[in-house]
Parts: structure tokens; sequence; C-alpha cells
């Protein structure tokens, strides 16, 4: 649930350290992410009608295509992680409630391996 992962507390506080100088408003994250999904990631359009949704907003209009870049991924690799630590837990959970599926371990070749019961 993406609602879940954007309201976390922990979430804001991991994007708020990577944007000390000029930091981003829950609403112009919202407006990039938005841009982003509607321009298909073309980003000199999103430049474009970034700046001129943000005309009048003078920490929104300073900002150049490269920080609109570097916020999205920050945000989609926040949320990736996110949603992997929730699968990581209800697989463990699974585990350890017995849900008779068979354990595995990824190996540092990348590979599934069963672990051997004791």
């Amino acid at each position: 649930n993406d609602k879940s992962l954007s309201s976390s507390p922990s979430l804001h506080q991991l994007l708020s350290q990577n944007n000390k100088v000029l930091p981003w408003t829950k609403a112009e994250t919202d407006a990039l992410m938005e841009l982003a999904r509607a321009c298909d990631l073309r980003w000199p359009v999103i430049i474009d009608r970034w700046h001129s949704r943000f005309r009048n907003c003078p920490t929104s209009g300073l900002r150049k295509v490269e920080d609109l870049q570097h916020r999205y991924y920050i945000v989609g690799s926040i949320l990736a992680q996110r949603r992997v630590e929730v699968v990581m837990a209800r697989e463990a959970a699974n585990l350890n409630g017995g849900g008779g599926g068979s354990a595995v371990v990824v190996s540092g070749s990348g590979r599934a391996e069963p672990v051997v019961g004791s």
C-alpha cells in the first residue's frame, strides 16, 4: 500500500536528510512524482512544466533538472527499499509461523539455496 509507505515518519526523515540546502515540501514531491508519471520521465518536458507550475514560488523556481531527477530517484529508492522490507517481513512471518513453505536463503552469488534443518 503506497499510502502507508509515504506517510511513514521515518520516510519523511530520510527524505529530509538529503535536502539540507533547499528542502522539498510534500506538495513539491507529490507534484514531481505526478509530472514524472504523466511525462514518462521525459526530463526536458518535466522541467518545463515544473517551472510553469511553480513560477511564483521562490524556492521551487530555483530547482534545476538535476535537482528534480535526484529527488525522483531518491524517493523511488526509498520506496523500493520499504517494499522489500515489507515483503521480507511477511516471508519471515510465514517461515516462523509454520506456513508450510520451504525456507531458502539467497547466497552471495544471488542463487536461492534451501535451508537445511538442524
